[in-house]
């Protein structure tokens, strides 16, 4: 009976350091999960971070090309009415102009009549 007990009591000794030894690998394993699994969860904060700079710096963007669009076309709505101005400037100078020479030929028509009565006299 002794024998049965002391071979009790060293199975169950080997079978508590076999379940220690279980347990530390265990305890082990869970640490160098843990230690990656905080590692993966800094470097996705890390990567969150960096894309929300990102997301920040495409809207600030996105706000100066709106600004930038609208200036473009407060500049283009200028040009045009420049435009419409220069065409309207250059209609008048035209109309002047065919003025001024209907003005020299009649001018030229009266130096011819006043040289012939001129010789006439």
């Amino acid at each position: 009976l002794k024998a049965v007990n002391r071979a009790d009591a060293a199975d169950h000794a080997n079978a508590a350091k076999k379940a220690k030894a279980d347990f530390d690998s265990a305890q082990k394993s869970k640490n160098e999960l843990e230690t990656r699994l905080n590692s993966v969860v800094s470097k996705l904060d890390a990567e969150r971070q960096r894309l929300k700079g990102a997301r920040d710096e495409v809207k600030a963007l996105e706000r100066d090309l709106k600004r930038a669009a609208e200036e473009l076309r407060d500049s283009c709505a200028k040009l045009t009415e420049a435009s419409l101005a220069l065409s309207a400037a250059a209609a008048d100078n035209a109309e002047k102009d065919a003025i001024v020479k209907a003005l020299h030929a009649k001018v030229a028509e009266l130096e011819e009549k006043a040289a012939v009565n001129a010789a006439k006299s």
